[in-house]
This record gives structure tokens, C-alpha cells and sequence, in this order.
């Protein structure tokens, strides 16, 4: 069953520029004899960041999913600059999700179904209908409860005014 993981990717970004420029723009005279000879300049520049979510079976899987949705061959433009990802470190952490009935059925469900054993897919079911329906029953029971509760306040706050009034603590209302 596939897992939340949490990536963070620290990256660099790179390139390659060569001037293109027409030396004869740049001079205000007669006569000028360009012999300009300009070469191509590496640049690169730390600082990237970025943070994503995949979705994999265990923390190697995580890796490989974190590659193919970010990684050295990604590319982005600004303007007419074109840039290569590189240097990409990844950081996996898993997300905690918390254990819930229906995250363990799908979990055990799963697992069943995997053993290719119809008798073991039935009695998972079987189990789960039944929490399920002990989880609605104790859930009506509560709220029956609940409501109970607020009758014996009500009873009690009677019982308190009416021997109130019988101490003569409170004058009886006409």
C-alpha cells in the first residue's frame, strides 16, 4: 500500500552563455575592424528549494518517485536563458497518517486480497462489518446516554426548586 512522504529538494541551477554581440553597435567611429572572439561562459548558482509530496510503497520507492517528478534533467527558461537542473539532494521524511478504521480496512483488505485466498478476503469483511456496526450501536447507545443525562439534570434542578419551595426557602409562585 502506497505512503504519503514528504520531499525536499535543495538543487543548483546551471547554464551556458555566449555572447552574441555585434561589436559595430557598440563603437561610434569609422573604419572599425571587429576581431572579437568571445566563448562560451559555465555558470551556475546554488539556492534552489523546493518541497513535494509522492506517494510510494517504502522510502526507496519514495526516491525514485521524488526523481522522476524533480530531477538533473529537469529545465526552466528566464527570458531567453535557458536552465539545467543539477546537483538535486533529496530529503525524504514519511508522513504520519493516523490510524483510522477505514485506513485499517483498506490496509487489511489489501493484504487479504494479496494472499489470493477468497475464505481470508471474506473473513476481513466480515470482521469490519461487524466493528462497523458495533461502532453505530455504541454511537446511538451515547447519544440515548446523553440524552438521559440531560433528563435526571432537569429532574434534579426540579427536585432543588420544589424543596426549595417546601423548606420555604423560596416563595411558592400563585
Amino acid at each position: 500500500m502506497a505512503r504519503k512522504y514528504q520531499v525536499t529538494a535543495t538543487f543548483s541551477l546551471a547554464t551556458s552563455i555566449e555572447p552574441d554581440v555585434n561589436v559595430y553597435d557598440l563603437v561610434d567611429a569609422d573604419d572599425v575592424d571587429d576581431s572579437s572572439s568571445f566563448y562560451a561562459c559555465d555558470v551556475e548558482s546554488d539556492g534552489g528549494e523546493v518541497s513535494f509530496v509522492v506517494e510510494a510503497a517504502n522510502e526507496d520507492a519514495a526516491y525514485d518517485a521524488a526523481r522522476e517528478a524533480f530531477g538533473d534533467d529537469a529545465e526552466a527558461h528566464d527570458g531567453s536563458i535557458y536552465w539545467s537542473v543539477t546537483n538535486v539532494d533529496y530529503s525524504i521524511e514519511l508522513i504520519e497518517e493516523p490510524m483510522t478504521l477505514a485506513r485499517a480496512r483498506e490496509i487489511l483488505t489489501n493484504l487479504a486480497n494479496a494472499q489470493d485466498d477468497e475464505e481470508v478476503s471474506e473473513a476481513v469483511g466480515f470482521v469490519f462489518d461487524a466493528v462497523s456496526s458495533l461502532e453505530t450501536r455504541l454511537h446511538e447507545t451515547s447519544q440515548r446516554v446523553d440524552a438521559l443525562l440531560a433528563e435526571i439534570r432537569e429532574a434534579r434542578e426540579a427536585l432543588a426548586a420544589a424543596t426549595a419551595v417546601a423548606d420555604g426557602d423560596v416563595a411558592a409562585s400563585a
